[in-house]
Protein backbone atom coordinates (compact mmCIF):
# COMPACT_ATOMS: atom_id res chain seq x y z
CA UNK A 1 0.00 0.00 0.00
CA UNK A 2 2.70 2.23 1.07
CA UNK A 3 4.61 1.23 -1.91
CA UNK A 4 1.70 2.07 -4.06
CA UNK A 5 1.40 5.40 -2.37
CA UNK A 6 5.06 5.93 -2.81
CA UNK A 7 4.72 5.09 -6.47
CA UNK A 8 1.69 7.29 -6.74
CA UNK A 9 3.52 10.09 -5.00
CA UNK A 10 6.46 9.70 -7.25
CA UNK A 11 4.15 9.63 -10.20
CA UNK A 12 2.34 12.77 -9.13
CA UNK A 13 5.65 14.54 -8.63
CA UNK A 14 6.71 13.57 -12.06
CA UNK A 15 3.44 14.76 -13.50
CA UNK A 16 3.93 18.21 -11.93
CA UNK A 17 7.34 18.55 -13.34
CA UNK A 18 6.15 17.83 -16.82
CA UNK A 19 3.88 20.88 -17.10
CA UNK A 20 6.52 23.01 -15.59
CA UNK A 21 8.99 21.75 -18.08
CA UNK A 22 6.45 22.17 -20.78
CA UNK A 23 5.73 25.65 -19.59
CA UNK A 24 9.37 26.39 -19.40
CA UNK A 25 9.88 24.97 -22.83
CA UNK A 26 7.00 26.97 -24.15
CA UNK A 27 8.30 30.03 -22.43
CA UNK A 28 11.71 29.49 -23.80
CA UNK A 29 10.31 28.68 -27.20
CA UNK A 30 8.16 31.81 -27.16
CA UNK A 31 11.09 33.91 -26.15
CA UNK A 32 13.19 32.39 -28.81
CA UNK A 33 10.44 32.90 -31.35
CA UNK A 34 10.03 36.51 -30.27
CA UNK A 35 13.71 37.06 -30.42
CA UNK A 36 13.82 35.41 -33.78
CA UNK A 37 10.89 37.53 -34.92
CA UNK A 38 12.64 40.64 -33.81
CA UNK A 39 15.74 39.44 -35.56
CA UNK A 40 13.77 38.69 -38.64
CA UNK A 41 12.12 42.10 -38.53
CA UNK A 42 15.42 43.74 -38.04
CA UNK A 43 16.88 41.77 -40.91
CA UNK A 44 13.93 42.66 -43.10
CA UNK A 45 14.24 46.32 -42.16
CA UNK A 46 17.95 46.23 -42.88
CA UNK A 47 17.33 44.59 -46.20
CA UNK A 48 14.62 47.15 -46.96
CA UNK A 49 16.94 49.95 -46.07
CA UNK A 50 19.67 48.41 -48.11
CA UNK A 51 17.34 47.90 -50.99
CA UNK A 52 16.07 51.46 -50.76
CA UNK A 53 19.64 52.72 -50.62
CA UNK A 54 20.49 50.56 -53.59
CA UNK A 55 17.46 51.88 -55.43
CA UNK A 56 18.38 55.41 -54.48
CA UNK A 57 21.93 54.93 -55.58
CA UNK A 58 20.75 53.23 -58.76
CA UNK A 59 18.33 56.08 -59.38
CA UNK A 60 21.06 58.60 -58.73
CA UNK A 61 23.43 56.72 -61.02
CA UNK A 62 20.76 56.48 -63.68
CA UNK A 63 20.06 60.16 -63.32
CA UNK A 64 23.77 60.91 -63.51
CA UNK A 65 24.23 58.74 -66.57
CA UNK A 66 21.23 60.41 -68.17
CA UNK A 67 22.66 63.79 -67.26
CA UNK A 68 26.04 62.70 -68.58
CA UNK A 69 24.49 61.51 -71.83
CA UNK A 70 22.58 64.78 -72.07
CA UNK A 71 25.56 67.01 -71.59
CA UNK A 72 27.62 64.88 -73.97
CA UNK A 73 25.06 64.80 -76.77
CA UNK A 74 26.47 65.80 -80.20
CA UNK A 75 23.94 68.57 -80.71
CA UNK A 76 23.72 72.18 -79.77
CA UNK A 77 21.93 72.96 -76.52
CA UNK A 78 18.67 74.81 -76.18
CA UNK A 79 19.00 78.51 -75.53
CA UNK A 80 21.77 79.11 -78.09
CA UNK A 81 21.01 81.44 -81.00
CA UNK A 82 23.14 82.33 -84.05
CA UNK A 83 22.00 85.25 -86.17
CA UNK A 84 18.68 85.16 -84.23
CA UNK A 85 18.17 81.55 -85.30
CA UNK A 86 17.68 79.02 -82.47
CA UNK A 87 20.09 76.16 -83.03
CA UNK A 88 19.18 74.06 -79.97
CA UNK A 89 18.85 70.40 -80.92
CA UNK A 90 20.56 70.95 -84.29
CA UNK A 91 23.49 68.82 -85.41
CA UNK A 92 26.89 70.24 -86.30
CA UNK A 93 26.23 69.47 -89.95
CA UNK A 94 22.90 71.30 -89.89
CA UNK A 95 24.38 74.36 -88.19
CA UNK A 96 27.36 74.42 -90.54
CA UNK A 97 24.99 74.21 -93.49
CA UNK A 98 22.97 77.12 -92.09
CA UNK A 99 26.13 79.18 -91.64
CA UNK A 100 27.24 78.38 -95.20
CA UNK A 101 23.86 79.51 -96.45
CA UNK A 102 24.22 82.73 -94.46
CA UNK A 103 27.65 83.39 -95.97
CA UNK A 104 26.41 82.63 -99.48
CA UNK A 105 23.49 84.98 -99.06
CA UNK A 106 25.82 87.69 -97.74
CA UNK A 107 28.16 87.23 -100.70
CA UNK A 108 25.26 87.24 -103.15
CA UNK A 109 24.00 90.49 -101.67
CA UNK A 110 27.44 92.10 -101.62
CA UNK A 111 27.17 94.88 -104.19
CA UNK A 112 29.72 97.65 -104.54
CA UNK A 113 29.53 99.49 -107.86
CA UNK A 114 31.32 102.43 -109.42
CA UNK A 115 29.04 104.28 -111.85
CA UNK A 116 30.29 106.62 -114.57
CA UNK A 117 27.95 107.50 -117.41
CA UNK A 118 27.08 104.16 -119.01
CA UNK A 119 29.92 102.30 -117.30
CA UNK A 120 29.34 100.08 -114.28
CA UNK A 121 32.33 98.55 -112.51
CA UNK A 122 31.60 95.97 -109.81
CA UNK A 123 33.77 95.05 -106.84
CA UNK A 124 33.43 91.33 -106.10
CA UNK A 125 33.51 89.86 -102.58
CA UNK A 126 36.77 88.12 -103.51
CA UNK A 127 38.35 91.39 -104.62
CA UNK A 128 37.29 93.01 -101.35
CA UNK A 129 38.69 90.12 -99.31
CA UNK A 130 35.24 89.54 -97.73
CA UNK A 131 35.47 87.07 -94.83
CA UNK A 132 33.28 85.84 -91.96
CA UNK A 133 33.92 84.79 -88.34
CA UNK A 134 31.58 81.81 -88.82
CA UNK A 135 34.16 79.27 -87.61
CA UNK A 136 34.75 81.14 -84.37
CA UNK A 137 30.99 81.56 -83.78
CA UNK A 138 30.44 77.88 -84.56
CA UNK A 139 33.11 76.81 -82.07
CA UNK A 140 31.80 79.11 -79.33
CA UNK A 141 28.24 77.90 -79.80
CA UNK A 142 29.30 74.26 -79.77
CA UNK A 143 31.62 74.60 -76.77
CA UNK A 144 28.92 76.26 -74.66
CA UNK A 145 27.94 73.69 -71.95
CA UNK A 146 30.89 71.46 -72.84
CA UNK A 147 33.62 72.92 -70.64
CA UNK A 148 34.23 72.71 -66.90
CA UNK A 149 37.01 73.64 -64.52
CA UNK A 150 36.15 70.81 -62.07
CA UNK A 151 38.54 67.90 -61.77
CA UNK A 152 36.00 65.18 -60.88
CA UNK A 153 33.92 63.82 -63.72
CA UNK A 154 30.67 63.97 -61.73
CA UNK A 155 31.31 67.53 -60.72
CA UNK A 156 32.18 68.36 -64.33
CA UNK A 157 28.90 66.89 -65.52
CA UNK A 158 26.96 68.73 -62.84
CA UNK A 159 28.72 72.01 -63.62
CA UNK A 160 28.09 71.63 -67.34
CA UNK A 161 24.47 70.67 -66.74
CA UNK A 162 24.00 73.71 -64.58
CA UNK A 163 25.43 75.93 -67.33
CA UNK A 164 23.14 74.29 -69.88
CA UNK A 165 20.09 74.78 -67.67
CA UNK A 166 21.04 78.43 -67.20
CA UNK A 167 20.69 78.96 -70.98
CA UNK A 168 16.93 78.57 -70.60
CA UNK A 169 16.71 81.76 -68.60
CA UNK A 170 19.78 83.47 -69.97
CA UNK A 171 20.16 82.42 -73.62
CA UNK A 172 23.39 82.85 -75.57
CA UNK A 173 22.88 85.00 -78.67
CA UNK A 174 25.72 85.05 -81.18
CA UNK A 175 26.03 86.99 -84.42
CA UNK A 176 28.24 86.12 -87.41
CA UNK A 177 29.96 89.24 -88.67
CA UNK A 178 31.50 89.96 -92.08
CA UNK A 179 34.57 92.07 -92.74
CA UNK A 180 36.69 93.11 -95.70
CA UNK A 181 40.45 93.16 -96.05
CA UNK A 182 41.13 96.94 -96.13
CA UNK A 183 44.37 96.74 -98.10
CA UNK A 184 43.06 94.23 -100.59
CA UNK A 185 39.81 96.16 -101.07
CA UNK A 186 41.66 99.47 -101.45
CA UNK A 187 43.97 98.04 -104.12
CA UNK A 188 41.05 96.59 -106.07
CA UNK A 189 38.97 99.76 -105.85
CA UNK A 190 41.94 101.92 -106.83
CA UNK A 191 42.54 99.78 -109.90
CA UNK A 192 38.87 99.93 -110.85
CA UNK A 193 38.65 103.68 -110.41
CA UNK A 194 41.93 104.23 -112.20
CA UNK A 195 40.63 102.25 -115.17
CA UNK A 196 37.96 104.92 -115.63
CA UNK A 197 40.63 107.43 -116.54
CA UNK A 198 41.06 107.91 -120.24
CA UNK A 199 43.27 110.16 -122.27
CA UNK A 200 41.91 112.78 -124.62
CA UNK A 201 41.86 111.86 -128.28
CA UNK A 202 43.11 114.44 -130.69
CA UNK A 203 41.22 115.16 -133.87
CA UNK A 204 41.79 112.31 -136.30
CA UNK A 205 41.83 111.85 -140.05
CA UNK A 206 39.24 109.21 -140.87
CA UNK A 207 39.85 109.08 -144.60
CA UNK A 208 40.23 111.03 -147.80
CA UNK A 209 37.43 112.09 -150.13
CA UNK A 210 38.58 112.11 -153.73
CA UNK A 211 35.62 114.11 -155.02
CA UNK A 212 36.40 117.09 -152.81
CA UNK A 213 40.09 116.28 -152.46
CA UNK A 214 39.82 116.79 -148.74
CA UNK A 215 40.56 114.74 -145.66
CA UNK A 216 37.61 113.50 -143.61
CA UNK A 217 38.16 114.61 -140.02
CA UNK A 218 36.89 113.26 -136.73
CA UNK A 219 36.58 115.80 -133.94
CA UNK A 220 38.73 115.53 -130.85
CA UNK A 221 37.36 113.92 -127.70
CA UNK A 222 38.22 115.16 -124.21
CA UNK A 223 39.75 112.80 -121.65
CA UNK A 224 38.78 112.19 -118.04
CA UNK A 225 40.82 112.27 -114.84
CA UNK A 226 39.44 110.40 -111.83
CA UNK A 227 40.86 110.70 -108.29
CA UNK A 228 41.23 106.97 -107.75
CA UNK A 229 43.00 107.42 -104.40
CA UNK A 230 40.15 109.43 -102.87
CA UNK A 231 37.52 107.01 -104.19
CA UNK A 232 39.36 104.04 -102.71
CA UNK A 233 39.64 105.75 -99.31
CA UNK A 234 35.94 106.64 -99.19
CA UNK A 235 34.68 103.21 -100.21
CA UNK A 236 37.01 101.29 -97.88
CA UNK A 237 35.84 103.48 -94.99
CA UNK A 238 32.22 102.61 -95.74
CA UNK A 239 33.01 98.92 -96.18
CA UNK A 240 34.69 98.80 -92.79
CA UNK A 241 31.46 99.95 -91.15
CA UNK A 242 29.70 96.92 -92.63
CA UNK A 243 28.06 98.75 -95.53
CA UNK A 244 28.17 96.20 -98.30
CA UNK A 245 25.64 97.63 -100.76
CA UNK A 246 27.06 100.76 -102.34
CA UNK A 247 26.48 102.57 -105.62
CA UNK A 248 29.16 105.21 -105.97
CA UNK A 249 28.72 107.90 -108.61
CA UNK A 250 32.19 108.71 -109.90
CA UNK A 251 33.02 112.33 -110.61
CA UNK A 252 35.95 113.14 -112.87
CA UNK A 253 37.63 116.18 -114.34
CA UNK A 254 37.67 116.61 -118.14
CA UNK A 255 41.07 116.72 -119.83
CA UNK A 256 41.31 118.85 -122.95
CA UNK A 257 42.70 117.43 -126.21
CA UNK A 258 45.79 119.00 -127.73
CA UNK A 259 44.46 119.10 -131.29
CA UNK A 260 40.97 119.85 -132.51
CA UNK A 261 39.53 119.45 -136.00
CA UNK A 262 39.87 123.11 -136.90
CA UNK A 263 43.53 123.07 -135.89
CA UNK A 264 44.16 119.83 -137.77
CA UNK A 265 42.39 121.13 -140.86
CA UNK A 266 44.61 124.20 -140.87
CA UNK A 267 47.70 121.98 -141.09
CA UNK A 268 46.47 119.85 -143.98
CA UNK A 269 45.97 120.49 -147.65
CA UNK A 270 47.53 120.27 -151.08
CA UNK A 271 51.30 119.90 -150.75
CA UNK A 272 52.74 119.22 -154.19
CA UNK A 273 52.05 118.50 -157.86
CA UNK A 274 54.13 116.76 -160.51
CA UNK A 275 53.30 116.39 -164.22
CA UNK A 276 54.87 114.47 -167.08
CA UNK A 277 53.62 114.22 -170.67
CA UNK A 278 52.79 111.00 -172.47
CA UNK A 279 53.39 112.38 -175.98
CA UNK A 280 52.42 111.11 -179.40
CA UNK A 281 55.05 108.36 -179.23
CA UNK A 282 53.11 106.78 -176.37
CA UNK A 283 50.87 104.27 -178.14
CA UNK A 284 47.44 102.97 -177.18
CA UNK A 285 48.74 99.97 -175.22
CA UNK A 286 51.21 102.11 -173.32
CA UNK A 287 48.51 104.66 -172.52
CA UNK A 288 46.29 101.82 -171.36
CA UNK A 289 48.97 100.59 -168.94
CA UNK A 290 49.51 104.14 -167.64
CA UNK A 291 45.76 104.48 -167.03
CA UNK A 292 45.74 101.22 -165.03
CA UNK A 293 48.55 102.44 -162.76
CA UNK A 294 46.97 105.88 -162.28
CA UNK A 295 43.65 104.31 -161.26
CA UNK A 296 45.34 101.92 -158.80
CA UNK A 297 47.37 104.68 -157.14
CA UNK A 298 44.62 107.31 -157.06
CA UNK A 299 43.23 107.76 -153.54
CA UNK A 300 45.90 105.77 -151.64
CA UNK A 301 46.31 107.03 -148.06
CA UNK A 302 49.46 106.44 -146.03
CA UNK A 303 49.40 106.89 -142.28
CA UNK A 304 52.39 108.32 -140.41
CA UNK A 305 55.30 105.92 -140.64
CA UNK A 306 53.78 103.85 -143.46
CA UNK A 307 56.02 102.89 -146.39
CA UNK A 308 54.68 102.81 -149.93
CA UNK A 309 56.01 100.15 -152.30
CA UNK A 310 55.15 100.33 -155.99
CA UNK A 311 55.62 96.59 -156.51
CA UNK A 312 53.92 95.81 -153.24
CA UNK A 313 50.91 97.88 -154.30
CA UNK A 314 50.66 96.95 -157.97
CA UNK A 315 52.07 93.43 -157.90
CA UNK A 316 53.35 91.55 -160.92
CA UNK A 317 52.19 92.97 -164.21
CA UNK A 318 50.14 90.26 -165.94
CA UNK A 319 47.55 90.00 -168.67
CA UNK A 320 45.07 88.70 -166.08
CA UNK A 321 45.36 92.06 -164.31
CA UNK A 322 44.62 93.90 -167.53
CA UNK A 323 48.12 94.91 -168.58
CA UNK A 324 49.00 95.01 -172.27
CA UNK A 325 52.25 94.71 -174.16
CA UNK A 326 54.08 97.91 -174.91
CA UNK A 327 57.65 98.97 -175.59
CA UNK A 328 60.27 98.23 -173.01
CA UNK A 329 64.01 97.63 -172.79
CA UNK A 330 65.51 94.35 -171.67
CA UNK A 331 69.27 93.83 -171.76
CA UNK A 332 69.51 97.09 -173.67
CA UNK A 333 67.15 95.84 -176.41
CA UNK A 334 63.74 97.31 -177.19
CA UNK A 335 61.07 94.62 -176.75
CA UNK A 336 57.33 94.39 -176.25
CA UNK A 337 56.45 93.46 -172.65
CA UNK A 338 53.40 93.38 -170.39
CA UNK A 339 53.12 96.64 -168.49
CA UNK A 340 55.40 98.65 -170.76
CA UNK A 341 55.15 102.35 -169.93
CA UNK A 342 54.34 102.13 -166.22
CA UNK A 343 57.63 103.73 -165.22
CA UNK A 344 56.30 107.10 -166.39
CA UNK A 345 53.48 107.38 -163.79
CA UNK A 346 55.92 106.00 -161.21
CA UNK A 347 58.42 108.72 -162.13
CA UNK A 348 55.68 111.34 -161.86
CA UNK A 349 54.78 110.04 -158.39
CA UNK A 350 58.47 110.11 -157.43
CA UNK A 351 58.70 113.78 -158.32
CA UNK A 352 55.51 114.67 -156.42
CA UNK A 353 56.90 112.84 -153.37
CA UNK A 354 60.15 114.80 -153.59
CA UNK A 355 58.27 118.09 -153.76
CA UNK A 356 56.27 117.07 -150.66
CA UNK A 357 59.53 116.48 -148.78
CA UNK A 358 58.71 112.84 -148.02
CA UNK A 359 61.44 110.28 -147.34
CA UNK A 360 62.68 108.29 -150.34
CA UNK A 361 63.47 104.74 -149.29
CA UNK A 362 64.38 103.15 -152.63
CA UNK A 363 64.73 104.59 -156.15
CA UNK A 364 66.65 103.44 -159.21
CA UNK A 365 67.31 105.27 -162.50
CA UNK A 366 66.54 103.76 -165.89
CA UNK A 367 69.17 102.19 -168.11
CA UNK A 368 69.34 105.51 -169.94
CA UNK A 369 67.57 108.84 -169.49
CA UNK A 370 63.89 109.02 -170.42
CA UNK A 371 62.49 111.64 -172.76
CA UNK A 372 59.51 112.49 -170.53
CA UNK A 373 61.55 113.99 -167.71
CA UNK A 374 64.80 115.73 -166.96
CA UNK A 375 67.86 113.53 -166.54
CA UNK A 376 68.30 112.30 -162.98
CA UNK A 377 64.63 112.74 -162.06
CA UNK A 378 63.32 109.39 -163.35
CA UNK A 379 62.48 106.28 -161.31
CA UNK A 380 62.29 102.84 -162.88
CA UNK A 381 60.34 99.82 -161.64
CA UNK A 382 60.38 96.20 -162.70
CA UNK A 383 59.19 92.87 -161.35
CA UNK A 384 60.37 91.67 -158.91
CA UNK A 385 62.81 94.58 -158.74
CA UNK A 386 63.91 97.28 -158.74
CA UNK A 387 61.12 98.85 -156.70
CA UNK A 388 60.20 102.41 -155.84
CA UNK A 389 59.52 103.02 -152.14
CA UNK A 390 58.94 106.05 -149.97
CA UNK A 391 57.88 106.58 -146.37
CA UNK A 392 55.40 109.00 -144.86
CA UNK A 393 57.80 110.67 -142.45
CA UNK A 394 55.24 113.28 -141.32
CA UNK A 395 52.95 113.26 -138.31
CA UNK A 396 49.83 113.20 -140.48
CA UNK A 397 48.37 110.91 -143.13
CA UNK A 398 49.07 111.71 -146.76
CA UNK A 399 46.91 111.01 -149.80
CA UNK A 400 47.90 110.40 -153.42
CA UNK A 401 45.65 111.91 -156.08
CA UNK A 402 46.47 110.86 -159.64
CA UNK A 403 44.95 111.47 -163.06
CA UNK A 404 45.75 110.80 -166.72
CA UNK A 405 44.17 112.82 -169.46
CA UNK A 406 46.48 112.54 -172.41
CA UNK A 407 49.06 113.85 -172.57
CA UNK A 408 49.07 114.93 -168.90
CA UNK A 409 50.02 112.43 -166.21
CA UNK A 410 49.48 114.34 -162.96
CA UNK A 411 50.18 113.32 -159.37
CA UNK A 412 49.26 115.36 -156.29
CA UNK A 413 50.25 114.82 -152.68
CA UNK A 414 47.84 115.96 -149.98
CA UNK A 415 48.77 116.00 -146.32
CA UNK A 416 50.98 118.00 -143.99
CA UNK A 417 51.52 121.45 -145.46
CA UNK A 418 55.00 122.88 -145.77
CA UNK A 419 55.71 125.99 -143.75
CA UNK A 420 53.89 129.13 -144.93
CA UNK A 421 55.54 130.60 -148.02
CA UNK A 422 57.76 127.52 -148.54
CA UNK A 423 57.82 125.50 -151.77
CA UNK A 424 60.12 122.94 -153.41
CA UNK A 425 61.14 122.68 -157.05
CA UNK A 426 63.31 120.03 -158.72
CA UNK A 427 66.34 120.64 -160.91
CA UNK A 428 68.95 118.33 -162.35
CA UNK A 429 72.55 118.74 -163.32
CA UNK A 430 74.30 116.78 -166.05
CA UNK A 431 77.64 115.47 -164.81
CA UNK A 432 79.20 114.14 -168.00
CA UNK A 433 79.38 111.12 -170.25
CA UNK A 434 80.90 107.65 -170.01
CA UNK A 435 82.13 106.22 -173.34
CA UNK A 436 80.76 102.81 -174.22
CA UNK A 437 83.06 99.92 -175.14
CA UNK A 438 83.74 98.83 -178.71
CA UNK A 439 80.81 96.85 -180.14
CA UNK A 440 80.70 93.08 -179.96
CA UNK A 441 80.72 91.38 -183.37
CA UNK A 442 79.19 87.88 -183.51
CA UNK A 443 79.36 85.55 -186.52
CA UNK A 444 76.01 84.29 -187.69
CA UNK A 445 76.07 82.11 -190.79
CA UNK A 446 72.31 82.10 -190.91
CA UNK A 447 72.51 85.61 -192.25
CA UNK A 448 72.94 86.33 -195.89
CA UNK A 449 76.57 86.44 -196.93
CA UNK A 450 77.97 89.80 -196.09
CA UNK A 451 74.82 90.80 -194.12
CA UNK A 452 75.20 92.63 -190.79
CA UNK A 453 72.38 93.01 -188.24
CA UNK A 454 72.28 95.30 -185.21
CA UNK A 455 71.21 93.31 -182.12
CA UNK A 456 71.74 96.06 -179.55
CA UNK A 457 72.63 99.63 -180.30
CA UNK A 458 75.48 101.18 -178.35
CA UNK A 459 74.69 103.94 -175.89
CA UNK A 460 77.01 106.36 -174.20
CA UNK A 461 76.71 106.39 -170.41
CA UNK A 462 75.78 109.52 -168.50
CA UNK A 463 75.87 110.87 -164.96
CA UNK A 464 73.51 113.34 -163.30
CA UNK A 465 72.65 114.86 -159.95
CA UNK A 466 69.11 115.85 -158.89
CA UNK A 467 68.39 118.61 -156.41
CA UNK A 468 65.50 119.88 -154.32
CA UNK A 469 65.53 123.64 -154.29
CA UNK A 470 63.73 125.20 -151.35
CA UNK A 471 62.05 128.58 -151.71
CA UNK A 472 60.72 130.91 -149.04
CA UNK A 473 58.46 133.64 -150.36
CA UNK A 474 60.09 133.23 -153.77
CA UNK A 475 63.70 133.32 -152.56
CA UNK A 476 65.99 130.27 -152.56
CA UNK A 477 66.79 129.22 -149.01
CA UNK A 478 68.32 125.78 -149.54
CA UNK A 479 69.60 123.46 -152.24
CA UNK A 480 69.54 119.79 -151.30
CA UNK A 481 71.00 116.83 -153.21
CA UNK A 482 68.28 114.29 -153.89
CA UNK A 483 70.20 111.52 -155.67
CA UNK A 484 73.04 110.86 -158.03
CA UNK A 485 72.15 108.83 -161.11
CA UNK A 486 74.45 106.69 -163.22
CA UNK A 487 73.20 105.59 -166.63
CA UNK A 488 75.79 103.01 -167.53
CA UNK A 489 77.20 102.81 -171.07
CA UNK A 490 75.74 100.05 -173.23
CA UNK A 491 77.99 98.12 -175.55
CA UNK A 492 76.63 97.59 -179.04
CA UNK A 493 76.12 94.04 -180.34
CA UNK A 494 76.14 93.08 -184.05
CA UNK A 495 75.83 89.81 -185.93
CA UNK A 496 77.27 89.26 -189.41
CA UNK A 497 78.05 86.60 -192.00
CA UNK A 498 81.72 86.86 -193.01
CA UNK A 499 81.49 84.47 -195.97
CA UNK A 500 81.24 87.21 -198.51
CA UNK A 501 84.50 89.09 -198.52
CA UNK A 502 83.09 92.39 -197.68
CA UNK A 503 84.66 94.77 -195.25
CA UNK A 504 83.43 94.58 -191.72
CA UNK A 505 80.99 97.39 -191.28
CA UNK A 506 81.94 100.01 -188.82
CA UNK A 507 78.83 101.51 -187.26
CA UNK A 508 78.61 105.22 -187.20
CA UNK A 509 79.06 106.64 -183.71
CA UNK A 510 75.83 107.39 -181.94
CA UNK A 511 75.49 111.12 -181.30
CA UNK A 512 75.63 111.89 -177.57
CA UNK A 513 72.23 113.32 -176.57
CA UNK A 514 71.54 115.26 -173.48
CA UNK A 515 68.15 113.59 -173.59
CA UNK A 516 66.89 110.56 -175.48
CA UNK A 517 65.03 111.82 -178.57
CA UNK A 518 62.14 109.50 -178.03
CA UNK A 519 60.82 107.54 -175.06
CA UNK A 520 60.82 103.84 -175.95
CA UNK A 521 58.67 103.01 -172.94
CA UNK A 522 59.88 100.88 -170.00
CA UNK A 523 63.65 100.81 -170.07
CA UNK A 524 65.49 98.27 -167.96
CA UNK A 525 68.71 96.36 -168.09
CA UNK A 526 69.52 93.04 -166.42
CA UNK A 527 72.69 94.51 -164.88
CA UNK A 528 71.03 97.44 -163.13
CA UNK A 529 67.34 96.52 -163.42
CA UNK A 530 66.80 92.76 -163.09
CA UNK A 531 63.57 91.62 -164.71
CA UNK A 532 61.60 93.72 -167.12
CA UNK A 533 60.02 96.92 -166.02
Amino acid sequence: MKSRKRKAGRVSKRLWIVPVILLLVLTLAGGAYYAYSIYQDRQAELQRVQEEEARRLAAEEAAFQAMKAFVNQDKFFEGIFVNDMPIGGMSQTAVRKALDAFEKNARDNFSVKLLLEDQILTLTPEQAGLSFDSDAIFRKAYETGRTSSAKDEREQVLERHSAIEALKTNPLKLQVTAAVDPEKARAAIFEMANSLNYDPIDAQIAGFELASRAFILEEAKPGLLVDAEAIADQLVSRLQTGEFQIEYMVQGKPVEAALYAKDLDSRLGHVSTATTLAGSSSGANRDHNISLIVKKLNGIVLNPGDTFSFNGTIGQRTAAKGFKEAGGIQDGILIQELGGGICQPNTTLYQAVLKADLEIVNRSPHSWPSSYTKIGLDATVSWPGPDFQFRNNTDYPIAIVASFKKPDIVFHIYGRLLEPGVSISLVSEHNGYVKESEPVMKVNYDLAPGETVEIRAPRTGQRATAYKVWYKDGAVIEREVVDKSYYRPIQGIYEYNPNQPTPTPTPEPTPVPTQAPDDPGEVTDPVTDPGNG
